[in-house]
C-alpha cells in the first residue's frame, strides 16, 4: 500500500509513478495493478488532501473520458474501483458518497483545469531543450508542438514549465500581462545588463516604459523622417555606383541603413557620421558573435564581450554629456533625451541605450532585407508599389510626415513580410496571480509565450499561409480579421514593441526611395532559407541586381 500522507507536489509525482509508458496499462493510461491503489487514495485523502484528490480525478478524468458523452463510462469505472477499494480499506465507507464526491469534484475542477496539453520533459535538467534543437529552433518547436496539442500547450524550459498560446481568442486573455520572464532571455543578459529595461518587471518597467514611449507616439514620428531619408538617399547613392549586372548585397546595406536611422533617430546627428557607424557596428558584431556564436574560450568571450562594452559604453556615454551642455528646444526631445530625464544613473542610461538600438536596427534591417527579398522575386507586386510610389509622390517628392501614411500598398507589402517570413517569432510574459485562458488555470509567475510565428501560419486566417500575397492585408480583409490575429509587434501590457510606428516610417521611406530609382532581380541560385531566433534573419546574404528606372 502507498503511504497516504502526501503533498500536492508529491501527488504529481505519484501520478507520474502510476501512469507508465513501459507496461501494459488499462485505457485510462494507468498500470491495472494501481488503479485500485489510486481510488483508495482518493478517498482516505479528500478531506486532508482536496487539491490532491483533484488533482487525480482529473488525471483519470482527462485519461477515461474523451467528453461528456463517455459520462456513463466514466461513471461505472469510479463505481466499480470505489467500491472494491472501500471494501478493502477496512474502514472507509460510503462507496457510493464517494463516487458522487469524485465525479462532482472533477466536473467542477474540469471548468478550470490545470492540466495543460503539452510535452513531457525529455530530461529532467534540460526539459525539452533536446527536443527544441531537433525542430532547429524554439520558433519551429512551437509549430509542431501547437499542431499536436492545439492552440494552448505546455513544454519545460530545463526545469520551468511553460506554456504556449498561438490564437486570438487565447491572446485576449492575456492582454495585461507585463511582466516578461527572465528563463527566456537570459541568454542575453551579459550583452544588454541586468539593470536594462529588457529585465525591468513590475512598477520599475511600467514607469520607464511610460516616460520612454514619449518620443515613439504617432506624432512624434515627424522628427525622424529626415534622418529616415538622408539614410535611404544615401543608400541611393551608393546603389547607383553598381555597375549593370554587379551582385548587391542586400542585408550589408539593409543593416548599415537601419543603424544609421536608429543611431541618428535616437541620439541625434552626433550619431550619424560614417566613422560613428561603421565603429558601432564592428564593436557590436564583435562581442554579439563572441557571445552568442563562438563558445571555444568562456574567458576570451567574457574579456571580448566587457571591452567592446565599455568602448560603447564610453561612445554613448560622451554623446549623454554633450546633450546635457547642449540642451534641445522645446518639442525636440528625442530618446536621450527623456532617458537621461529618467534617470542620472549612467548604468542604466547605457543598457536601456543599448537595448533600443539592438532591438532598433536589428528588427528594421530584417524586415527590410526581406521585403527587398520578396519585392525582387516577384516583379508584379514590385511594380504595383513602383506605381503607388509614383501615385503619391510624382517625379521630385519625398517622403514626409504628411503623406507617409498615404502608402497603403506598401503598407500590406511590409505586413505579409513581418508575417511570411516571421521576422518576429514570440514573445513571452508572466503574470502575479493565477489566470484563466481557455479553461486551464495558468498558475502565477508561469511563463507564457506568446507565439506570434505561429499564429502567422494559422491557415483558418490565412488560406495557404506559405505563399506571398499582400493582398491579405487590404483594407476590407483586414477588418474581417480580429485585431489580434496578426500582432508582429507583440500586444501585451502596454509592452509591445515601442518603435513599431517607428519601424513602419523607417521601412517605408527606404522602399519608397529604392523601388523608385531601381528594378531589383534576385541574383540566379540564391538558396535562401529562415534562420529563426527572436527575430528571424537570412542563412546567408541576400544578392540582387538593379536596373535604374
Amino acid at each position: 500500500m502507498i503511504k497516504h500522507t502526501i503533498s500536492q507536489t508529491n501527488g504529481e509525482q505519484l501520478l507520474d509513478t502510476l501512469h507508465t509508458e513501459d507496461r501494459p496499462t488499462t485505457e485510462d493510461g494507468l498500470h491495472p495493478d494501481n488503479n485500485d491503489t489510486l481510488c483508495l487514495l482518493c478517498i482516505s485523502q479528500y478531506k486532508q488532501h482536496k487539491t490532491v484528490f483533484n488533482l487525480i480525478a482529473l488525471r483519470i478524468f482527462n485519461r477515461k473520458c474523451k467528453s461528456l458523452l463517455k459520462f456513463k463510462s466514466l461513471f461505472d469505472f469510479c463505481s466499480k474501483h470505489f467500491r472494491d477499494g472501500c471494501h478493502r480499506s477496512s474502514g472507509v465507507g460510503g462507496g457510493r458518497w464517494a463516487v458522487a464526491v469524485f465525479v462532482s469534484t472533477i466536473i467542477e475542477q474540469k471548468k478550470t483545469s490545470t492540466a495543460i496539453p503539452g510535452m513531457q520533459p525529455s530530461s529532467q535538467k534540460e526539459g525539452n531543450h533536446g527536443d527544441i534543437s531537433k525542430a532547429g529552433s524554439l520558433h519551429q518547436f512551437l509549430v509542431q508542438l501547437h499542431a499536436q496539442f492545439g492552440p494552448i500547450a505546455s513544454f519545460w524550459w530545463g526545469r520551468t514549465r511553460m506554456v504556449s498560446i498561438c490564437e486570438e481568442t487565447l491572446f485576449r486573455q492575456h492582454t495585461t500581462a507585463f511582466n516578461r520572464p527572465f528563463e527566456m532571455f537570459d541568454l542575453f543578459m551579459p550583452l544588454l545588463g541586468a539593470r536594462s529595461l529588457e529585465y525591468a518587471n513590475g512598477d520599475d518597467g511600467k514607469s520607464r516604459r511610460k516616460v520612454y514611449d514619449r518620443v515613439f507616439t504617432h506624432g512624434s514620428i515627424r522628427k525622424y523622417i529626415e534622418p529616415f531619408q538622408e539614410a535611404a538617399d544615401d543608400i541611393v547613392r551608393k546603389w547607383t555606383s553598381y555597375s549593370p549586372g554587379e551582385h548587391v548585397p542586400v542585408c550589408s546595406h539593409m543593416t548599415v541603413f537601419a543603424l544609421r536611422s536608429v543611431l541618428s533617430s535616437l541620439f541625434g546627428k552626433a550619431m550619424s557620421t560614417d566613422q560613428q557607424i561603421s565603429q558601432f557596428r564592428k564593436i557590436y558584431e564583435t562581442i554579439w558573435n563572441e557571445k552568442l556564436v563562438n563558445s571555444t574560450d568562456p574567458n576570451e568571450q567574457e574579456r571580448q564581450l566587457q571591452e567592446g562594452k565599455q568602448e560603447l559604453s564610453s561612445v554613448l556615454l560622451q554623446i549623454f554629456r554633450d546633450r546635457k551642455r547642449n540642451p534641445p528646444r522645446a518639442g525636440e526631445e528625442l530618446f536621450l533625451d527623456v532617458l537621461m530625464e529618467y534617470t542620472e544613473d549612467e548604468e542604466v542610461q547605457f543598457c536601456d541605450a543599448l537595448v533600443y538600438t539592438i532591438g532598433g536596427f536589428h528588427t528594421a534591417g530584417n524586415l527590410l532585407s526581406w521585403t527587398l527579398y520578396y519585392l525582387a522575386q516577384y516583379p508584379d507586386v514590385q511594380e504595383r508599389v513602383y506605381a503607388e510610389i509614383r501615385g503619391v509622390l510624382g517625379d521630385q517628392g519625398e517622403v514626409d510626415h504628411t503623406n507617409v501614411g498615404e502608402f497603403q500598398y506598401v503598407r500590406q507589402v511590409l505586413d505579409e513580410t513581418l508575417r511570411c517570413a516571421i521576422v518576429v517569432t514570440l514573445a513571452g510574459r508572466f503574470m502575479d496571480d493565477d489566470v484563466t485562458i481557455n479553461g486551464y488555470v495558468i498558475p502565477k509567475n508561469t511563463p507564457v509565450i506568446h507565439a506570434i510565428g505561429v499564429a502567422c501560419l494559422n491557415e483558418k486566417v490565412f488560406p495557404h499561409p506559405e505563399e506571398f500575397d499582400p493582398e491579405r492585408f487590404s483594407p476590407d480583409k483586414t477588418k474581417k480579421r480580429g485585431a489580434l490575429a496578426f500582432i508582429p509587434f507583440g500586444f501585451a501590457g502596454k509592452r509591445s514593441c515601442p518603435g513599431q510606428k517607428f519601424a513602419y516610417a523607417e521601412a517605408t521611406t527606404l522602399v519608397g526611395a529604392l523601388i523608385r530609382h531601381f528594378r531589383l532581380r534576385l541574383v540566379p541560385g540564391l538558396n535562401i532559407k529562415p534562420v529563426h531566433g527572436l527575430i528571424t534573419h537570412p542563412n546567408e546574404e541576400i544578392y540582387v541586381t538593379i536596373e535604374k528606372r
